[in-house]
């Protein structure tokens, strides 16, 4: 009996010190397993703001389009927890022109981001020129000329561009490199296309009920047609697929919100953001909503088909646009303050000093 226990207990004894060492195992695996995971989720997030960076770029004109494959190396560009080690362009000025319009989800154009909002105001050149043909020369005959050479300045010229960005990211010691490329339509030349929008703070599809010691510092657009580029649904899901953070049905606030923070919100569920809180680029919330806290946003904020509702003592600088049923109340109330800047705004658009510049996204793989 008494060698039967021992034996029992040693058992018992070699059992339980396995488990032990299972479970310590773990804990020591956890932390690495959750450095790997931030470091890819940061790394995913990294390569959209370097693709981002290379639109950039090609709207400015810095890369010399008449090569076919152009590359930029970086020793130290400091990202987001990370670094974008280079950036490639492939550039096919063969086939600029057929790629196909449907494809085409979004686009960057002139001095404003053309993001599913806005009116946009296409010049016209009517230039009526009354020329009398007093004296020498007939003055209707100098404005064709005139126009003609202002047609051949205005041709178009366009490339097919493939951009891929490489970038690493390191979160506790853990070191994840990764990729991703989006094709896109670079067409210069042309009259462009400009947001009347840009330039003020509140812009909104109906009325906006101001009370308390609310205020719009920079310009309010009521009733506005706020129309898109592209279809409705593909812009949002665009969006969606390229956000840096995404969230459906939050039941609280979220966080963090920077770069592309996508919501999503269906039936009657609200982004409800309370208490105090901190966000920065743009913010697209897809529904209802409502901040009684006191924010500090830097940025856009774009609500689409939802109620917006800011009630407490947030400060937004930037601007903000709300396209929504004449259903649903968009107010602003308490000490809730909208600044526009313009700073602020091009920290977050991407702009183009190039007049008629325009870049349109066929895909990105991401």
């Amino acid at each position: 009996m008494g060698r039967t226990l021992v034996i029992i207990i040693v058992l018992v004894t070699a059992i339980f010190s396995t488990i032990a060492l299972q479970i310590n195992n773990r804990k020591v695996e956890a932390p690495d397993q959750i450095a790997k995971g931030m470091a890819s989720i940061k790394a995913k997030s990294l390569s959209n703001e370097a693709l981002r960076y290379g639109i950039n770029q090609l709207l400015e004109g810095r890369i010399d389009l008449t090569q076919a494959r152009v590359s930029q190396v970086f020793s130290n560009f400091t990202v987001i927890d990370g670094t974008i080690d280079s950036i490639v362009y492939v550039i096919d000025t063969s086939s600029g022109n057929d790629d196909d319009d449907d494809d085409i989800v979004f686009s960057w154009q002139d001095n404003s981001l053309i993001c599913g909002r806005g009116n946009k105001n296409k010049g016209n050149g009517n230039g009526n020129g009354n020329g009398n043909g007093n004296g020498n020369g007939n003055g209707n005959e100098e404005e064709e000329e005139d126009e003609e050479n202002e047609n051949e300045d205005d041709s178009e010229s366009s490339a097919t561009v493939t951009i891929t960005a490489y970038v690493s990211s390191n979160i506790g010691g853990v070191n994840k490199q990764y990729n991703s490329s989006a094709k896109v339509l670079y067409t210069s030349g042309g009259d462009g296309e400009t947001s009347i929008n840009n330039g003020n703070a509140f812009n909104c599809s109906k009325s906006v009920t101001l009370k308390g010691n609310a205020e719009i510092n920079g310009g309010l657009n009521e009733n506005a047609t706020l129309s898109i580029e592209a279809d409705l649904g593909e812009v949002m899901s665009y969006y969606k697929n390229i956000a840096d953070h995404y969230y459906k049905n939050p039941p609280t606030k979220v966080s963090p919100i920077n770069g592309i923070t996508y919501v999503e919100l269906t039936g009657n569920n609200t982004l409800h953001m309370s208490g105090r809180w901190t966000g920065s680029g743009l913010l697209i919330v897809d529904g209802n909503f409502k901040d009684t806290g006191q924010a500090s946003f830097d940025g856009l904020i774009w609500v689409e088909g939802g109620s917006f509702k800011m009630t407490g003592n947030s400060v937004v600088n930037g601007s903000i646009f709300v396209n929504t049923s004449p259903s649903k109340t968009v107010k602003l109330t308490g000490n809730a303050t909208v600044n526009y800047d313009e700073d602020i705004e091009d920290d977050y658009v991407l702009t183009s000093e190039n007049e008629g510049t325009n870049v349109e996204i066929i895909s990105w793989d991401n």
